[in-house]
């Protein structure tokens, strides 16, 4: 086959904390591509790549100018340009106009108006919405999320296909990383929170709901916080711990061998986030990280009532417990440990169903195939 296809992203953490994007240029590669990766010269690759070129361009203000120089430079041996946020999709649609090279938009994030503040990010929008009607199609990560890029960049449902946010098979054994870890005895649970530690997130609420649980139930917040948000919930969590220690912090940035370890050896995932959310996140649904990790480890989810899809999701599927507010957590953590094994099947069971994502990207393979034909 031998075409060449150049995935690119302007990432702002390590390669491991993108499962979309080392998942769709492994499977490519093996299906007889030959793949390059497009990254920020200070992006850190933790995850091993195997087969596949890796070409950096140096970070510059306006983003868009460093990744569009590097495009331009390699664009002509390119079959096709798949990018995953606004400023690559629009990069790569200024190459097409050059070089007729299709483009597809693998989109992470939806950047909806409520989002939107200056004139600046305005005109970005604008250019943004311009080349995705004008991309080849666009990817995103559920029914929920479609109908949200559909409506926000104005777009034909012909050309969105849908492939979660999410990694490929399960892991079923139980591991007692944060156990050996943090010294955290068998006879208690741990609910582990992944992800940013950050203001956009949670709030002290959680933090301070944990003071009603019983002492058996630990939290565990592992992630990181780049906003420095963190600093901030120290001083409630000190006195949570006092006198008795029951929330951990583990903070870094793990590979994904390591984070699967640091996963199966939780008991409940909490897939949580504070009320007051952009349509981004409310509207997250399968394009959730947390929500595939902890349920490709067979951990039940316990998530917030008021995220859209997943609330759904949730009282069908049986993987998991709603919760109206933060207080809420510890009656939720309660009922799924009367029923663990029950809920820990229908997790691996809903996963191997709608995110394994090397099932579901057999559709988009496909297109790509007949785009390239």
């Amino acid at each position: 086959m031998n075409c060449k296809i150049a995935l690119i992203l302007n990432g702002d953490r390590p390669l491991s904390t993108y499962p979309s994007v080392y998942n769709t240029a492994n499977l490519l590669t093996q299906n007889g591509y030959a793949v390059t990766l497009f990254f920020p010269a200070d992006m850190k690759v933790d995850y091993e790549v195997k087969d596949i070129e890796i070409l950096k361009f140096k970070r510059t203000k306006p983003v868009l100018i460093g990744i569009f120089r590097a495009l331009l430079g390699h664009a002509r041996k390119y079959a096709l340009l798949i990018s995953f946020q606004a400023e690559e999709l629009i990069a790569s649609g200024l190459v097409n106009i050059i070089y007729k090279i299709p483009f597809v938009y693998f989109s992470l994030e939806i950047v909806d108006f409520d989002q939107i503040k200056t004139i600046k990010d305005k005109i970005k929008k604008y250019f943004e919405i311009f080349f995705n009607k004008r991309a080849s199609f666009t990817v995103i990560q559920d029914e929920i999320r479609k109908r949200l890029i559909k409506q926000v960049n104005s777009l034909d449902e012909s050309h969105l296909f849908c492939i979660p946010n999410s990694y490929i098979g399960t892991l079923k054994g139980k591991t007692t990383y944060l156990r050996d870890k943090y010294k955290i005895s068998s006879d208690k649970i741990i609910i582990l929170y992944a992800g940013g530690i950050e203001a956009w997130a949670i709030d002290r609420t959680l933090i301070e709901s944990v003071c009603e649980w019983d002492n058996k139930y630990i939290l565990v917040l592992h992630g990181w916080s780049r906003d420095g948000y963190l600093q901030t919930l120290n001083s409630y969590i000190d006195k949570i711990n006092t006198p008795k220690k029951k929330i951990y912090i583990s903070l870094g940035i793990l590979n994904e061998e390591e984070y699967g370890e640091l996963v199966t050896s939780a008991d409940i995932g909490l897939v949580w986030y504070k009320i007051e959310l952009p349509n981004n996140v409310a509207k997250m649904g399968l394009s959730s990280g947390k929500l595939a990790s902890f349920l490709r480890c067979g951990l039940p989810v316990i998530v917030p009532s008021y995220l859209e899809g997943l609330n759904e999701m949730i009282p069908k599927y049986q993987f998991g417990i709603l919760a109206n507010s933060e207080s809420e957590i510890k009656n939720a953590a309660v009922s799924i440990m009367e029923n663990y094994q029950v809920y820990r099947n229908n997790a691996f069971k809903f996963y191997l169903e709608y995110l394994d994502f090397e099932k579901i990207f057999t559709n988009v393979l496909r297109q790509i195939r007949i785009l390239l034909q």
